[in-house]
C-alpha cells in the first residue's frame, strides 16, 4: 500500500506571473462559451486578464480563443495597450469617488497608513497590481467581474491630483488676467494670408474667398486657358478708362427784378367800347317745290273675239 502522505502534489500553473519587464499578470475570470450553429456547438473560452507594475500603471483585456493559454496571451496583449496611470498620493488615493459603469457602481475612499486594500474579487486584483496600498472600495449593483473591472479602472482614470489641478488653474488665471492687462492697438497680428489670428479664447475669422475673375480675364497666380481647335481666339480686353473731365458751368447773372408803378385810374384813358350790332334771327333755307305730275292713264283692254268650233 502506497501512502499518500509523501506523495508530491501537482504542481499548479502561477496564477501571478512576472515578465522581466516588471509587469505582472492576473488571471482575474475565465468562462465557456458555445456558439450554436447548423453542425453542433462551437466551444471557446472567455479569459479576463489584469496587469500591473505596481508603481501606478495598471490595465485589463478580455482574450477570446479555442484554448484558454490562447486567451490568456490575448488579454495579455490588450491590457498592456490600455494602460491606465493612477495619481498615488503617498500610499492611498488623494480623493473619494464613485462611478457608474452598466448595473455596477463601484466607490473608492482613501484610507489612512496601515489600512490595506479592503476590497475583494476584481477591484482587489486592479488595486494590488496597480501599486495602491490603504484604500476603502465597496461595490454596488450588479457583481459581474467584467463589470466590476471596466468601473474601476474608469474610476482610477478619473482620479486628479489636488495639488497639480490648482496649479493649473492659478496658471491658466494668471494668462487671462495677462492678456486681459495688456493694450490692445490698432495693429493686430497677421497670419497666413494676411489674416488677423484669433486671440485666446475668441472664434476665428471665416475665410474669405478672393473674387471671382470677369468672364475673358484669368484669375490672379493661374495662366490664361488656350483657345480650342475650331474656336476663335479671345480679343485681350482694354482697361476701361475714365470718363472725361466735363468743363463746369458758370452761372449766368441774373438782373434783379425792376419795380413796377401802377398808374391811377384817373389818368388812364376809358376805351370806348365796340358797336353793337343787331342779331336777326336766322332763317332756314328755302327749298323750290316742284308741281305732282298726274299719273299717266292706261288704254283699256278689248275681250279677244271667239272663234265657233267646226261642226
Amino acid at each position: 500500500m502506497v501512502s499518500t502522505a509523501n506523495r508530491p502534489r501537482p504542481q499548479r500553473p502561477p496564477r501571478e506571473a512576472e515578465d522581466p519587464s516588471g509587469f505582472s499578470e492576473r488571471v482575474v475570470y475565465t468562462r465557456r462559451i458555445a456558439k450554436v450553429v447548423k453542425g453542433g456547438r462551437r466551444l471557446r473560452f472567455n479569459a479576463l486578464v489584469v496587469v500591473g507594475d505596481s508603481m501606478g500603471n495598471v490595465g485589463a483585456g478580455m482574450g477570446k480563443a479555442l484554448v484558454i493559454p490562447d486567451a490568456v496571451r490575448k488579454g495579455n496583449a490588450i491590457a498592456r495597450r490600455e494602460m491606465v496611470k493612477i495619481p498615488i498620493k503617498g500610499s492611498t488615493i488623494p480623493h473619494e469617488i464613485t462611478v457608474k459603469v452598466g448595473a455596477s457602481i463601484v466607490v473608492l475612499k482613501p484610507a489612512p497608513e496601515g489600512t490595506g486594500i479592503i476590497a475583494a474579487g476584481a477591484m482587489r486584483a486592479i488595486l494590488e497590481l496597480g501599486g495602491v496600498r490603504d484604500v476603502v472600495g465597496k461595490s454596488l449593483g450588479s457583481r459581474n467581474p467584467i463589470n466590476t473591472v471596466q468601473a474601476t479602472l474608469e474610476a482610477l482614470r478619473r482620479l486628479r491630483n489636488p495639488h497639480e489641478e490648482v496649479a493649473k488653474r492659478m496658471a491658466a488665471k494668471a494668462q487671462m488676467q495677462a492678456q486681459a492687462s495688456r493694450p490692445q492697438g490698432r495693429q493686430q497680428r497677421s497670419g497666413a494670408g494676411g489674416r488677423p489670428m484669433p486671440r485666446p479664447g475668441q472664434r476665428p475669422m471665416p475665410q474669405q474667398r478672393p473674387p471671382a475673375a470677369p468672364e475673358g480675364q484669368s484669375p490672379q497666380g493661374q495662366r490664361p486657358q488656350a483657345p480650342q481647335e475650331g474656336q476663335p481666339a479671345a480679343q485681350p480686353q482694354r482697361p476701361m478708362q475714365p470718363p472725361a473731365a466735363q468743363p463746369q458751368q458758370q452761372p449766368v447773372p441774373v438782373a434783379p427784378p425792376q419795380e413796377t408803378i401802377a398808374p391811377s385810374p384817373a389818368a388812364t384813358p376809358q376805351a370806348e367800347p365796340p358797336p353793337q350790332v343787331a342779331q336777326q334771327p336766322a332763317q332756314p333755307p328755302q327749298v323750290a317745290q316742284q308741281p305732282a305730275q298726274p299719273p299717266e292713264a292706261t288704254p283699256p283692254q278689248t275681250p279677244e273675239p271667239t272663234t265657233p268650233a267646226a261642226e
